[in-house]
């Protein structure tokens, strides 16, 4: 940024200028993925998704997908310890993977996912049993960013 925009000389009630409120839109979505880790901590997924909903970074929208999707993984979880009886197993799913795909395949497809994303949809096509797609969509993963070890062993 120029010099100008970063210290205005205009008089210091002058208003905010585009620039310095585009770093506060910044600085707000930052505290919100901040409280959505803390959610994140506590275990409370949906809290974190709901908390995310309005951020746009791809950072955000990344934690938002984690977060709905381990929020599925914790609902199936349970439903499994209620459903199983004394005489066996009980098949029970992740009721957000068919809104996840969903939103993941459409933002795949306009090319809005960075490596985290892209590791994201790949673990929900894997639950899917889609694995020939989550082959492709992991190695461009690991393409992305390939520090990710995460998508490494998912391939």
């Amino acid at each position: 940024l120029p010099l100008e925009e970063e210290y205005p000389t205009s008089s210091v009630g002058a208003g905010k200028r585009a620039s310095s409120t585009g770093r506060q839109e910044t600085d707000r979505e930052g505290d919100i993925c901040l409280l959505a880790k803390t959610f994140f901590d506590c275990k409370e997924y949906k809290r974190a998704a709901a908390h995310l909903s309005g951020a746009t970074s791809k950072r955000a929208a990344f934690l938002r997908g984690y977060a709905t999707y381990l929020a599925g993984a914790k609902g199936r979880e349970e439903e499994l310890v209620e459903r199983a009886g004394p005489l066996g197993k009980a098949d029970a799913v992740n009721e957000e993977l068919e809104g996840l795909e969903a939103e993941l395949s459409r933002l795949h497809a306009a090319r809005g996912l960075d490596g985290f994303g892209l590791y994201l949809f790949g673990l929900v096509l894997i639950d899917l049993e889609r694995e020939a797609e989550a082959l492709a969509v992991l190695s461009a993963s690991v393409a992305a960013f390939p520090c990710n070890w995460s998508a490494w062993q998912a391939l």
